[in-house]
């Protein structure tokens, strides 16, 4: 996957530009709203929710239920769950790694 969908650039790896052109990088405070936001496919939060208290945490998973794609996954950190946070989610197994997604 590393050599199909990335290139590398002296010690780097960068996405390719033929799949960098479909990404759009923003700046978002994660505990405010998020206009202009469509719904995704992916998100990663990986290592970003251990930083706050249980009510920002809340806070941020209501917005990631709100724009999560029905058949969309969250990707956290190894020490992240939604668990005892939303449970809107429901944790997934995808080969060697764990993801949630929307409870159905």
């Amino acid at each position: 996957m590393l050599v199909k969908f990335f290139e590398k650039r002296d010690d780097q790896w960068r996405i390719a530009d033929r799949i960098r052109r479909g990404i759009e990088f923003r700046e978002l405070n994660l505990v405010r709203p998020w206009p202009g936001i469509p719904r995704m496919d992916v998100i990663f939060l990986r290592n970003v929710m251990i930083y706050f208290a249980l009510g920002a945490k809340r806070a941020i998973l209501s917005q990631v239920r709100q724009h999560l794609r029905s058949d969309g996954y969250l990707f956290l950190g190894g020490a992240e769950t939604t668990y005892g946070v939303d449970e809107g989610f429901e944790r997934v197994v995808l080969g060697k790694v764990a993801a949630y997604r929307l409870k159905r």
